[in-house]
């Protein structure tokens, strides 16, 4: 029986391929192997690599790689079907009609977007939201499935909780992550069993399985930063099972007791992927973009976002669990309906490092090639909303304990500075000469970015 394991390439030979057999066997408590001792209580698997050619096996010794069981960590129980006898049910009718209000009291956002998102959703598609970093669209996701997957109660607390699953895609998934696969298991006594381990997209299926039966509501699986995945290796099975649920089950009988297990009709998956995140990104084929509607989710309105964007901070405050200090000592109400950023002190000092910040960031006309302009850095990167919201929770949160020039500063070094690599140097001129205008020649920002301009990566890292 096959089982998956993860093993340093560079001690394998040159010619070991993936699917070359391996003789698995027990190593004795406290016995001796390529990898020290083992130690007192069940001994680690020892793998080894047979070469292919028997010839071969007599002239070089075998490779050796060690498996040693986690002991330590709970094991995960296996989510049941409620009734395994409907393994394919017909789909349910699900209230598509959100309410608008509720996604953008907590985001700017155009209309038409989450109308895309949701029309998609209930014409049975997948969709992959994508644009720059900072817009939004894991919040997006997770506004829109608040509403249609609704909250269950949780079977360990009772208390309710979200009904959608969300995981990080990362370069290794396989279809072992995303759909499950055999893998070898220890008992206290040191037995090795091999069970079949559901994967993400596995586990929030049978979640939207459970969840039809029990509460009428579907179950969605969110795929954040999904282009980080080698898609062909991950998804491969996916592209076929989801367009045809009916004909192609995601597990058969041997991955599930016995009977096969169809993609619920009424489940859906989310990903997003930041377009500016080109040096981790693998490459969407056209196999993925004719399953998945793919949206853009693009900048705020500029005048929106500053209106409201003291109403999205204290959002993120009470996300977060913490009032500012400011609001505590002062006694005043925590009042999200409050004009601008005053509720958070009585001198106004808190706006005008807003506005400052604003105007460092302000997205203007380019200049014509070569010409030296201040020009914001809004002009040449795309930054969305989620910057400024974490920029000025830090710099709220700085008041009594350092300048608030000096948090200015702090919040542009840590959350803009960094998407300035790769830019040209009369883009950074440009740069430069609006934080001369907005912050100063003598300000910290200025000064790093003359040093940046004068090197010859131009890198923000040095």
């Amino acid at each position: 029986m096959a089982f998956k394991f993860k093993v340093d390439r560079a001690k394998l030979p040159k010619d070991f391929k993936v699917s070359q057999k391996v003789q698995v066997t027990r190593m004795a408590p406290g016995e001796s192997g390529p990898g020290g001792p083992t130690g007192p209580g069940p001994g680690p698997l020892e793998v080894r690599i047979l070469p292919r050619d028997e010839e071969e096996r007599e002239k070089r010794k075998i490779h050796y790689v060690r498996i040693i069981p986690d002991e330590g960590k709970p094991k995960k129980p296996p989510i049941e079907l409620l009734d395994n006898s409907q393994v394919d049910m017909d789909a349910i009718e699900v209230d598509y009609d959100i309410d608008l209000d509720y996604v953008l009291k907590y985001m700017s956002i155009d209309v038409r977007t989450v109308n895309e998102v949701v029309i998609n959703l209930k014409s049975g598609r997948n969709v992959i939201l994508y644009g720059p970093p900072g817009t939004g669209k894991t919040k997006l996701t997770s506004l829109v499935c608040d509403q249609l997957c609704g909250k269950v109660p949780d079977p360990i607390t009772g208390k309710d909780k979200e009904n959608y699953s969300i995981v990080t895609a990362n370069a290794e998934w396989s279809n072992f992550e995303l759909i499950g696969g055999i893998q070898p298991t220890a008992d206290d006594k040191g037995n090795m069993t091999y069970q079949f381990k559901d994967g993400y997209l596995t586990e929030a299926a049978k979640m939207c399985h459970n969840s039809v039966i029990q509460y009428q509501k579907p179950h969605y699986l969110i795929i954040d930063e999904f282009n980080r995945a080698n898609i062909d290796e991950a998804f491969g099975k996916i592209f076929t099972v989801t367009e045809y649920r009916d004909k192609q089950p995601l597990l058969n009988k041997e991955e599930n007791e016995g009977k096969e297990f169809m993609l619920p009709r009424d489940f859906r998956m989310i990903g997003t992927m930041n377009t500016d995140d080109k040096n981790t990104l693998f490459e969407i084929g056209h196999a993925l973009m004719r399953r998945f509607a793919f949206l853009e989710v693009g900048l705020a309105d500029p005048k929106d976002e500053y209106d409201r964007l003291h109403e999205f901070v204290m959002h993120k405050f009470i996300t977060l669990g913490t009032d500012p200090e400011t609001t505590k000592a002062s006694g005043k109400p925590v009042d999200p309906g409050a004009k601008k950023f005053d509720y958070y002190d009585s001198d106004g000092e808190i706006q005008k490092v807003f506005d400052k910040l604003i105007r460092f960031l302000e997205e203007e006309k380019r200049p014509e090639a070569h010409k030296e302009i201040p020009r914001g850095v809004r002009t040449y990167r795309k930054l969305g909303t989620a910057i400024l919201i974490d920029s000025m929770i830090y710099v709220i949160n700085s008041r009594g304990i350092i300048p608030l020039e000096e948090a200015l500063e702090d919040v542009i070094f840590a959350n803009v500075f960094p998407q300035l690599d790769g830019l040209e140097k009369e883009d950074l001129i440009n740069i430069k000469l609006k934080a001369v205008e907005v912050l100063g020649t003598q300000s910290r920002v200025t000064r790093t970015m003359e040093e940046m301009i004068s090197r010859p990566s131009l890198s923000v890292f040095g």
